[in-house]
């Protein structure tokens, strides 16, 4: 018997000693400072870095009573709407004042730049990693916002193409480059165009990023196109599971076209001065290969074989050259492709299956028509607006946010931080608080 029980108590020692000198390295490498240690604590110690609320130069706005709707909150937080906060971070603003010098160099400031701006590093979790995704950005101002996009919605397993319009000042595009630099999965669209708002160059846009993401070694599985005013309201995780529910069809935004709309497609357009204009010669009827004009958002998610299917098909093509005279072409491409035959995720070209912008899940905007204060017994579908209206579109203040959190589209649009930079600042800090929750303890 002493034998027996001898056996099992010299394995107890064993385990015993091994713990101990397994917490004496954790606390040399600096990993714990209390003998408690779990894995658990590990990754909270870890994750704790990204959290981006303690960064400096933040408002001091109460986000989450906000996004609870206390109007206390809400009335504090716009009263910093108009203080005077620097449009691009600090240390943004230090990387974009290096000069080209050697790479050693440009790359220490890079690495100081991500850290400082708490870029999340790795994949959160093995689904992420497993379900790359892919984003066009197609922007022309705003450096800070864009680079708020961007650490919002960045994640190493994912790519991402910065589509720079041509016209954009030199400064901008600069800017742009040194922010890609500092990443291996963000690059810049090796063939910009230069857009002009409604025409076809919008598209083309998209077109130029999709072409240069196909040939990246990333596997992703979906597309969004977005524009530097866009923002997440949903976490990468979040976005990965409602994208696996979809099974690998695409989600647009497509129904069947009101009469006071024929005009953009009945009459030639041109380009002049800067402008999109008819020019009252009416235009080629559509390809008798399609089976109607369908209208929609410009912005889209796309599964990797709809946009090959964009880039490749021969109808596809031909809808494509059939666009490049029609006023704002990128509302009616996407949504009369998926109505076509043949097309990866294809739905038939019947009203029944016509998919409204309000359960279209690429992106939320609140027009201001559909807005007001009677949501119950009248016809509106959003609440008033609490930042300001710009061609009839809802630039969001705080005070959208706590309706904004409760939408089923992954991105809206429009936000702008000299409108007010606390709503974007509480969607950064939210979003990365769930995502960090979700590590430790999803």
């Amino acid at each position: 018997m002493y034998f027996y029980y001898k056996k099992y108590i010299s394995r107890l020692v064993l385990v015993f000693c091994l713990s101990s000198l397994s917490l004496v390295v954790f606390h040399h490498l600096g990993i714990v400072a209390a003998p408690h240690f779990t894995i658990q604590n590990f990754r909270q110690h870890h994750l704790s870095f990204y959290n981006i609320s303690a960064v400096p130069g933040r408002l001091d706005v109460a986000c989450k009573r906000a996004a609870q709707g206390d109007w206390v909150a809400v009335a504090l937080g716009r009263l910093l709407r108009w203080r005077a906060v620097p449009q691009i971070a600090a240390a943004f603003t230090k990387l974009l004042n290096q000069t080209n010098g050697q790479m050693d160099e440009r790359k220490r400031k890079c690495d100081e730049f991500v850290k400082q701006r708490r870029y999340l590093t790795f994949p959160l979790s093995e689904e992420e990693g497993r379900f790359p995704l892919a984003f066009s950005i197609v922007v022309h101002h705003m450096p800070g916002m864009v680079e708020r996009l961007l650490r919002t919605i960045y994640a190493p397993q994912n790519v991402y193409c910065i589509h720079v319009d041509l016209k954009a000042p030199k400064e901008f595009q600069q800017a742009m480059a040194h922010l890609a630099d500092c990443f291996p999965n963000v690059f810049l669209a090796r063939h910009p165009v230069q857009v002009t708002y409604a025409s076809y160059s919008r598209l083309e846009a998209d077109f130029m990023c999709m072409e240069d993401l196909l040939e990246s070694p990333v596997p992703w599985k979906y597309l969004f196109n977005l524009c530097g005013q866009d923002f997440p309201l949903k976490t990468n995780l979040e976005m990965v599971q409602v994208l696996r529910g979809l099974q690998s069809r695409s989600n647009i935004e497509s129904v069947t076209p009101p009469a006071q709309k024929f005009h953009r497609w009945r009459q030639h357009h041109i380009i002049s001065n800067g402008q999109i204009i008819k020019t009252g010669t009416t235009k080629s009827p559509l390809p008798s290969s399609l089976p109607s004009i369908f209208i929609g958002s410009a912005y889209i998610i796309a599964s990797r074989d709809l946009v090959q299917h964009a880039l490749t098909d021969p109808t596809a093509r031909e809808l494509r050259e059939w666009c490049r005279d029609v006023y704002s072409p990128d509302e009616l491409f996407w949504a009369t492709l998926i109505r076509s035959s043949g097309v990866p995720g294809y739905f038939p070209p019947f009203r029944h299956y016509d998919i409204q912008d309000v359960m279209a899940l690429a992106r939320f905007v609140s027009w201001s028509e559909l807005e007001g204060d009677d949501l119950f017994h009248g016809a509106l579908a959003y609440p008033r607006c609490t930042g300001v209206i710009r061609r009839g579109v809802c630039v969001f203040g705080l005070g959208d946010l706590s309706w904004l959190m409760t939408r089923m589209q992954l991105f809206a649009n429009k936000f702008d931080p000299t409108v007010d930079a606390s709503v974007i600042q509480c969607l950064e800090e939210m979003l990365r608080e769930q995502a960090i929750l979700d590590a430790m303890f999803g």
